[in-house]
């Protein structure tokens, strides 16, 4: 399905569009398509939902790792819990810079410089690889981050697991960010949606194998659950590659031969994206915190089902309405001069943001209470 079938824009065709593709310009996947925008609530909520969507499926995801592990034992939970926390922390703060990507190769669409998003995500791809390495050890580092918890020797075995595989879990959950926010800045945000649709359906299936054992594999116990979330990234990083390399609306956005290396590329993506990071990282070390002070007062206090909820909820709220507020202020971005369009966006992601925050706290009270 072409792009301007869902882009809301008013179709008109334009003569001036069959102008050559030298420097990515001209034809293109929206050339034939200018006038005004439909800035409609159908047209909104056509970008938006399958954003919306993905998010609450990589949400379930993690929510899954919990109940999942909690059934287990209150052991499994705690390292689960520890485990889960460090590495979310770690990984949402390094994809808020690399969500920087996002505007740019928006803006690059919305001017028809179609070549300059697969420049961009070119470098973006590039950074992506560099913060594996601080975001790669700082997750491995297991007994740091066990020895601060002061957790009990069986849960510090179960976080260490949990940890290390999450480690390799982080290089593909980074470099499918860029794929991510540049199909969401140039209308194709359904890729992401099922795609994570997908991953959320393998996910209990595979939780079950790696953690309570299946043939020749072992039981892992509630480290099995990021085992599984290891494959399950690394399958995602591979179709969204594939997806950026197949799709014909990508034609005249991938490079013909290798970008060259520009540092502005990477000031850009920077100037915009270390802003988001470091918000990301303030904000998920309240929560990472939490976390480790309730693992110091033992695996039964953190595991019980009253406190279980509760690390989870705050999580809950702010990913829902970070990614809610910031997804749909970014897609107003490729609209430029369109001022109306881009304020229902970021009013749309600034009420929404607001009542999934509500929703999402009060669901506390639904949590029964007692011991796990």
């Amino acid at each position: 399905m072409p792009m301007t079938e869902s882009f809301p824009y008013k179709k008109t065709r334009n003569p001036a569009a069959d102008s050559s593709l030298e420097n990515g310009e001209g034809r293109g996947p929206d050339s034939c398509v200018t006038g005004r925008v439909n800035t409609s609530a159908w047209a909104l909520l056509r970008l938006a939902g399958p954003i919306f969507l993905a998010n609450l499926s990589v949400i379930c995801s993690s929510t899954l790792d919990t109940v999942m592990a909690g059934r287990l034992s209150a052991v499994d939970m705690a390292g689960v819990a520890l485990g889960m926390a460090v590495a979310s922390w770690i990984s949402i703060s390094l994809s808020g810079v690399l969500q920087g990507i996002a505007p740019v190769a928006g803006f690059s669409y919305g001017a028809k410089k179609f070549r300059e998003v697969g420049i961009e995500l070119h470098h973006a791809l590039i950074l992506a690889l560099i913060f594996c390495v601080p975001g790669v050890i700082g997750t491995a580092a297991a007994d740091f981050w066990c020895t601060f918890a002061e957790l009990d020797a069986d849960a510090a075995v179960v976080a260490q697991n949990y940890l290390w595989a999450s480690a390799f879990a982080l290089p593909p959950i980074l470099l499918a960010r860029c794929f991510i926010s540049v199909n969401a800045a140039v209308n194709h945000p359904q890729a992401a949606m099922i795609i994570t649709a997908v991953m959320l359906a393998l996910k209990v299936p595979l939780n079950e194998i790696f953690m309570k054992g299946w043939g020749a594999i072992p039981a892992m116990g509630g480290a099995g659950a990021a085992v599984s979330t290891a494959i399950l990234s690394w399958g995602a990083l591979v179709a969204y590659w594939l997806y950026w390399k197949t799709a014909p609306d990508f034609a005249a956005m991938r490079p013909t031969r290798r970008p060259k290396i520009a540092l502005s590329n990477f000031e850009s993506l920077l100037r915009i994206g270390f802003p988001i990071g470091v918000a990301g990282f303030f904000e998920m070390t309240s929560f990472t915190m939490m976390t480790i002070l309730l693992a110091r007062l033992g695996e039964s206090v953190i595991s019980r089902s009253s406190n279980r909820s509760q690390p989870c909820l705050p999580l809950l709220c702010f990913t829902f309405g970070y990614r809610f507020g910031r997804d749909c202020a970014g897609i107003a971005m490729p609209w430029g001069k369109t001022t109306a369009a881009s304020q229902k966006f970021i009013f749309a992601g600034t009420e929404g943001s607001r009542t999934l925050c509500s929703f999402t706290r009060n669901c506390e009270y639904l949590v029964p209470r007692g011991n796990c």
